[in-house]
């Protein structure tokens, strides 16, 4: 039986969005991460950093940061994936 899975590479992945840039695949990183973006707005799960004109007084947007991760698919072809996610553990209740 097999099932469809994707495991992680042995790659050393990026930890930063420059240093995903400044990489030899930086531009194939550039893609992921667009693609990633283009997502986001597509499900309205994020919006631009512009927010922050309308959060109220004393508010702050809680911090994003970029997951870089190289997979496998099941046929052995890496993939490039970016995954923007919250830092969670900085929001402040009541107030983030």
């Amino acid at each position: 039986e097999m099932h469809n899975t994707t495991v992680t590479s042995d790659v050393d992945d990026p930890v930063t969005f420059n240093g995903a840039l400044s990489m030899k695949r930086g531009r194939l990183w550039k893609f992921s991460m667009i693609a990633e973006v283009n997502n986001c707005l597509y499900r309205d799960a994020w919006m631009p950093p512009k927010i922050k004109r309308v959060l109220a007084k004393g508010r702050k947007p809680i911090p994003l940061k970029w997951v870089l991760k190289t997979k496998l698919n099941p046929n052995g072809r890496e993939r490039l994936k970016s995954r923007i996610v919250s830092k969670g553990f900085m929001q402040v209740p009541g107030q983030s």
